[in-house]
């Protein structure tokens, strides 16, 4: 048995068996056992291995200096570790590596078990090394034991596969994107697994995430089999998915106009485009941007577009001018994000929307701890840029992102991330990811308010026990306890409060959270959500007007402002809403083809601008969604309703009934929503709640 183990797989090092760090006298010497290690059993001509290492010096010295090494070597490991002649070394087989081992693993399937990948594929072959003397030899040798590790957990996913054992399979299939997220294969094997699994909407967005990649890097599109396994994951036919896609290339072409007027001190970040090929990470480089439009809007005299504006963005590929022209701002600042472990690569470049003029760039290779220091550094240098300054608080104190410990902060952007989906899965995921950010920071108020919404999301739209639903007022108050000033906190109570009707204490707690922050979007939003829900339409459409101009291109907030405006009978209003809707749909679409919520919302600003044609065109196509989330059918079932295909919108009630919602929102549903006002008086509406009443 060796006394020595060789790790060349990641960070090059030299251990004993017990795992303690043996120090050679140089680096060479290191680069000199590794080289012989990439091919065991094969003998290394010395002057090639000299002319490999040291390629920067003249045949004879390149030849001593080999000798010196060799000698160095002997010194710790004995001198029997490389065997050697006149004109040849070989590595003595005692001398164990992960080489080695990588090579009898992917050789032997009996070897096979269910370690992560870390414990046989550590990382790139020699990573980070330049070896200068043959560059085509080292990338050669990277390719091969990547493809080593590629091949181990391919067939290791087939086997948990034949298992059913999905949860391994996709943890396996992350790993194998992450050993190249440019290979098509590993992608549309992940979207493929959590298809399997009833995960259809992160099949989606692995698929996107693939697109984005590959436009952002290698400037193609995914292949058709990548594009057409898509279609047969978010459609139930070929035919919706034809239509579907000559909806989105509709979208695509859009009429030329004028820049719209910008300052000259606005700018728009874009999320950055998540590199890493694993989806599961779009949340850290969407956080990213967003923390960066924390720090920049503390610059006196920048106006920052919000985060809710530029959302559409997230993986897809525009270019800054024509950002620069739907946003209305001056500057575009766009990324990209790529994490390795506990590494991460940022790339960050501004960009004058008026003329794609590059105004700074930089690339940034950094541990992730370090991430709130790396996005005030590039907060800094747009500042720098433009010729503007910070204020002087530091962006990485508690005041300012609620936690220094970047653990639960990562787990928070999750969180936030999974929110916005509103879905019931993206829901509890979000609640699960909340819940890791206490647990790394007990003292994270952000945090708490942040799960205290997911509970009040759950509670109202979907079924979660009263008793879970009431923890979210303990969380809501302790968020409070630890921040007095969290209007999130208050927005979080209000919601909690608006679900049982309480409306002195929830109007309390939203106007507190608005009197905080009066751009904060969900105060209004659920707001006039309870107003509504009591009937009182007047007050909902102050709420939803001004959500609406906080933030004008969130989607959901358009779709209670146009509920709202035919309620109160605003009809020229409503039109006037429906056109600015129609126009951010189109290029959501045009943007992201799949983006299910963009076209049943697309759909009812054309109701509403009286075009029923084309919106029975986007209605049918958005039913064509496979769609499993009660949520989701029930917007499908409004639109259908304001088009008067009652028999359509009543099937979905009913498949949004049997897909499970609460008590409270079928009581919405039944007695207050606006869109229902044309069949609430059909027998058949009666008799689809009277159907599923609670037992």
């Amino acid at each position: 048995m060796s006394a020595f183990d060789l790790r060349t797989l990641g960070d090059l090092s030299l251990r004993d068996m017990k795992g303690g760090a043996v120090k050679l006298r140089t680096r060479k010497e290191l680069l000199v056992l590794a080289c012989l290690a990439a091919e065991p059993g094969q003998r290394w001509p010395r002057d090639r291995l000299a002319g490999f290492l040291w390629s920067d010096r003249g045949e004879e010295q390149a030849r001593n200096s080999l000798r010196t090494a060799l000698s160095g070597i002997r010194a710790v490991l004995g001198a029997d570790a490389v065997a050697s002649d006149a004109d040849a070394l070989i590595l003595s087989p005692a001398l164990e590596s992960d080489i080695a081992r990588l090579r009898e693993r992917a050789g032997d399937r009996a070897r096979d078990d269910l370690r992560p990948l870390g414990d046989f594929f550590a990382g790139e072959f020699l990573a980070g090394e330049d070896l200068g003397g043959d560059s085509g030899w080292l990338s050669a040798r990277r390719a091969e034991f990547a493809e080593m590790a590629v091949s181990i957990l391919s067939r290791r996913i087939e086997t948990l596969r034949e298992s059913v054992d999905a949860g391994r399979a996709v943890a396996d299939a992350r790993d194998l994107l992450a050993l190249d997220p440019f290979r098509e294969e590993s992608h549309r094997l992940l979207m493929r697994l959590y298809a399997e699994s009833g995960e259809r909407s992160r099949a989606i967005a692995q698929y996107r995430t693939c697109r984005a990649i590959l436009r952002a890097e290698l400037d193609v599109e995914p292949s058709p089999e990548t594009s057409a396994l898509a279609d047969r994951i978010a459609l139930s036919g070929q035919a919706p998915a034809a239509d579907l896609h000559r909806l989105s290339a509709e979208s695509r072409v859009r009429e030329t106009v004028e820049p719209a007027l910008a300052s000259d001190g606005s700018i728009a970040v874009l999320p950055f485009t998540n590199m890493s090929g694993d989806a599961e990470q779009d949340f850290l480089a969407a956080g990213i941007a967003e923390d960066i439009v924390t720090d920049l809007s503390r610059i006196a005299g920048l106006s920052v577009t919000s985060t809710g504006s530029t959302a559409m963005y997230r993986n897809a590929v525009a270019r800054p001018d024509e950002v620069a022209a739907q946003l209305g701002v001056r500057y575009v600042l766009e990324g990209s994000l790529r994490r390795s472990g506990e590494n991460i690569r940022v790339t960050a470049k501004l960009v004058e929307g008026r003329t794609n003029r590059l105004l700074w760039a930089e690339r940034f290779d950094r541990a992730l701890v370090e991430m709130f220091e790396l996005q005030s550094e590039i907060a800094e240098s747009v500042a720098s840029a433009l010729k503007l300054r910070l204020s002087s608080a530091g962006s990485a104190e508690i005041g300012v992102r609620g936690t220094v410990n970047i653990e639960a902060h990562e787990h928070y952007l999750r969180g936030r991330a999974y929110l916005k989906e509103m879905t019931r899965r993206s829901v509890d995921l979000a609640r699960r990811s909340f819940k890791g950010a206490i647990a790394f920071d007990p003292g994270y108020a952000l945090a708490y308010a942040g799960l205290a919404e997911s509970l009040t999301m759950l509670g109202f739209h979907y079924q979660l026990p009263d008793a879970e639903l009431d923890e979210a007022a303990e969380l809501g108050r302790h968020a409070l306890r630890l921040d007095p000033g969290l209007a999130e906190a208050h927005c979080s109570l209000g919601r909690y409060h608006s679900i049982f009707l309480r409306l002195e204490e929830a109007d309390a707690a939203f106007l507190r959270a608005i009197e905080l922050s009066p751009d904060l979007q969900e105060a209004h939003v659920y707001r006039g959500g309870m107003f509504m829900s009591l009937g009182r339409m007047e007050d909902g459409y102050r709420c939803f007007r001004r959500a609406y101009e906080i933030d004008p291109r969130d989607l959901h907030t358009s779709m209670m402002l146009m509920s709202a405006l035919q309620a109160t009978g605003r009809i020229d209003e409503a039109r006037s809403v429906a056109r600015e809707v129609h126009a951010v749909t189109r290029t959501r679409i045009g943007l992201n083809p799949y983006d299910d919520r963009a076209v049943y919302v697309g759909a009812m600003a054309l109701a509403a601008l009286g075009d029923m044609a084309e919106a029975r065109r986007w209605a049918d196509t958005a039913a064509a969604f496979e769609i499993d989330d009660p949520r989701t059918t029930y917007n499908i079932a409004c639109l259908f309703a304001l088009l008067g295909a009652h028999d359509e919108a009543i099937r979905l009630l009913d498949r949004t009934l049997s897909l499970g919602v609460s008590e409270y929102k079928m009581a919405w549903m039944r007695d207050h929503d606006p869109d229902f006002a044309a069949i609430r008086g059909d027998p058949a509406f009666r008799a689809v709640f009277e159907a599923h009443a609670p037992r």
